[in-house]
C-alpha cells in the first residue's frame, strides 16, 4: 500500500508528497510516514525498555514507548531498580 501511495504522489509546494483522494481531498504522504511516538500503559513493556535503555552492552529501543497516563508513568517508576531512568527520559 506504501508503495502505492508513493507512486501516485507528487511534490506540493512545501516538498511535501501528496495526492488527492477520488473524493478530493489531499493526502500527506509525507506526514503518514514520519516516526511518531509510541504511546503505552502496559507497565511491564517501559520497565523493560528502561532496563534496555540502561544497559550499555545492550542496543535500547530508538523510540521508546511513553507512558499513556501519569499513574503508569508513576508505577514505571516505582519498578525500576536505584539509578535506571525511564526509556523515554533518557532516549527522547
Amino acid at each position: 500500500m506504501t508503495l502505492q501511495l508513493l507512486k501516485r504522489a507528487e511534490e506540493n509546494a512545501e516538498g511535501d508528497l501528496v495526492f488527492d483522494r477520488p473524493n478530493g481531498r489531499e493526502v500527506n504522504v509525507s506526514k503518514l510516514l514520519q516516526e511518531t511516538p509510541r504511546v503505552s500503559g502496559d507497565v511491564s513493556l517501559l520497565v523493560i525498555e528502561a532496563e534496555q535503555a540502561a544497559d550499555d552492552d545492550r542496543h535500547g529501543p530508538e523510540n521508546p514507548a511513553r507512558p499513556a497516563t501519569a499513574e503508569v508513568a508513576e508505577a514505571v517508576v516505582a519498578r525500576l531498580d536505584e539509578g535506571v531512568r525511564p526509556a523515554w527520559e533518557v532516549v527522547g
